[in-house]
This record gives C-alpha cells, sequence and structure tokens, in this order.
C-alpha cells in the first residue's frame, strides 16, 4: 500500500537525522510556528507541539494532538501573559488543490478548543477589547446599583445617555478586582451629574452552564476622612450585573489574584464555510461596530460571611468619592 510505503520511507529518514516525529508534523509545526508570529503584533515565547500517529495518518488528517503554548502575546486588541490552547482527537479533511474548485483543507468534525489565559493588570488595561466589555457591563452596573450607593438617582435612559468610561482596571487580588471609571448624565431637569475617579470593587465569576460572565458582589468603594484618619470601605450595590458569552464559548474557570487573573474554558470549534466565510466576517464586523456587547442586570448574590453595609459617619468626617 502507498502508506506504507510512505511509512518505510519515514522511518528511515527518521533513522537518518535522529529524530521519532513523524516528519508532516514537525514540517507542520515550523509553518504554524512561523503564521502565529506574523499575525501577532508582539509576540515573546512560542511552541507549537503537533502529534500523530505518522506522516501517513497524518496526511489522511488522523491529529492525536495539537498544542499552542505562548507568552507576552498581543494580538487584535488583545494582550496577554501567556496562554495555552490545546485540541485532542482532531480529525482534518486535507481536501484537495487539484480539484476544480479546489477543496481547501478544514476540519472534518466539531472539536473543542480549550485554552488558558492569564492576564496581568497592564495586560487588562492595555487590551481595548477586555475594556469594552467590561466598560458596558460597568455601565449597567452603574445605572442600575450604584444610585442608592450615592443617595441620588441616576439617569435613567428616558432622560438622556449614562455615559461610562472605564479609565483603568486595579486591585487584582483576593477574587476581586477594582474598576476605576467616570460617568455622566443627565438629570430630568436638564442638569448634569457627573462622577469623577469613581472606584467599584467587584468579583468576577464565571459558570458553564450559566453562560453568563458575571460582576458579583459589587461595591461602590468610599473614603471617609477625619481626626488624621482615613478609612475606605464599600458601600454595596442592590444589582450585580453581567455579560452573556457567545454560545460556542464556554468558561469553566476564573481565578483572581496575585495581581492576574487566570481564565480557562472552551470554545467549539466548527467547520469553515469557505463560501459563507468572507461574508460572515464582514457581518460580524458591522454588528460590532453597531451593536457593542449588551450587559445584562442580574440579582446581587451576598458573599458569605458578609458584614452589613458601614453606618454613615459620625459628625465631623467628610465622605467622599
Amino acid at each position: 500500500m502507498a502508506s506504507d510505503l510512505v511509512d518505510g520511507l519515514e522511518r528511515r529518514l527518521q533513522e537518518a537525522i535522529g529524530t521519532e516525529a513523524p516528519l508532516a508534523c514537525t514540517a507542520t509545526e515550523e509553518v504554524t510556528e512561523a503564521v502565529i508570529r506574523a499575525a501577532c503584533e508582539e509576540l515573546g515565547s512560542l511552541t507549537v507541539d503537533i502529534k500523530s500517529n505518522s506522516s501517513s495518518a497524518f496526511l489522511r488528517g488522523d491529529l492525536r494532538y495539537a498544542r499552542v503554548a505562548a507568552s507576552a502575546v498581543a494580538v487584535g486588541g488583545l494582550r496577554v501573559s501567556s496562554t495555552e490552547l490545546e485540541v485532542t482527537n482532531l480529525r482534518v479533511d486535507p481536501g484537495s488543490l487539484l480539484t476544480s474548485p479546489p477543496q481547501l483543507p478544514n476540519l472534518a468534525r466539531a472539536v473543542p478548543l480549550c485554552f488558558s489565559l492569564r492576564f496581568s493588570q497592564d495586560d487588562f488595561n492595555r487590551s481595548p477589547l477586555l475594556l469594552a466589555a467590561v466598560q458596558e457591563v460597568l455601565r449597567e452596573l452603574v445605572r442600575s446599583g450604584v444610585s442608592a450607593a450615592i443617595g441620588e438617582v441616576l439617569p435613567d435612559s428616558s432622560s438622556g445617555p449614562l455615559l461610562v468610561t472605564l479609565t483603568k482596571v486595579e486591585a487584582l487580588e483576593g477574587g476581586r478586582i477594582v474598576l476605576v471609571a467616570d460617568a455622566e448624565g443627565q438629570r430630568a431637569d436638564g442638569s448634569t451629574l457627573s462622577l469623577q475617579g469613581m472606584r467599584v470593587r467587584v468579583r468576577p465569576l464565571a459558570s458553564p452552564a450559566s453562560k453568563v460572565l458575571v460582576l458579583d458582589s459589587p461595591e461602590l468603594l468610599s473614603s471617609f476622612e477625619g481626626f488624621g484618619a482615613k478609612l475606605e470601605v464599600g458601600l454595596p450595590f442592590l444589582r450585580a450585573a453581567g455579560l452573556p458569552l457567545p454560545q460556542p464559548l464556554s468558561l469553566t474557570k476564573l481565578v483572581v489574584d496575585d495581581g492576574a487573573i487566570l481564565v480557562e474554558g472552551s470554545l467549539l470549534l466548527e467547520p469553515v464555510d469557505y463560501n459563507d466565510l468572507q461574508q460572515t466576517l464582514a457581518e460580524l464586523r458591522e454588528a460590532a461596530a453597531q451593536n457593542p456587547p449588551t450587559a445584562v442586570v442580574v440579582d446581587a448574590t451576598p458573599e458569605a460571611g458578609r458584614t452589613p453595609p458601614p453606618p454613615p459617619p459620625p459628625p465631623g468626617l467628610k465622605p467622599g468619592l
């Protein structure tokens, strides 16, 4: 058989060059690495590992394992300190360039891509995609939940838009992050309400079943000064907010600690319809420009053991955000 002839020739070549890896896998690893480096604006270390039983099996589309690990990655408005992508039992239709029209390589069946991403505080603040998504959730949080904390009802959509600008993310510790933002809205009487340097502390949560990334246990951080002391306390919101995840995306782990965010999950990869691919990409770009991510309001979940909100400051203390 032709496959036996190819396998026999490959074994002799492997012995000659001192390797056990199928030559087709080795060549594909080199090509994949070159493509990834060309696609990234910044890239530190990169490792590509592709495994198959033999080159003949690889050419038939049987891949046992594929893994990409990289550090210091910047691509498409997203920055990560480190990332790992892994696929097992991958079946590929190699296609044929000799047919008319040519059949391009494609997935033979849907397969989950498991991923792990680590974001530092600097990564988050330099990722426009992440900031835009979190800013939308924060806008909904501020509109629906901050009114009680500041003692004034914020404008709703009937009186004018509420503009929230997320300026930075800080304090990635103990399962929580602090979002620093400016907000501006129009009151019913036509005057403008502004909140500068507002600091909101939240606990990001993700559940595979809910398909929503939730900013839970939100608190408006305030500083109270007096008698030579400064105390920062969190005034809890009555509502939380979340961002619905795309259907193929599932998050299984989200940990905030030690100045970083670790996210793990999977993305279901479907075979590509090349005929519709260009049109679909154009529609996605247009939809993203016209319809930014929409947040949803959810009930705030009290933390176990949470203490009641702090009482009003005693006379002589000056509250300030």
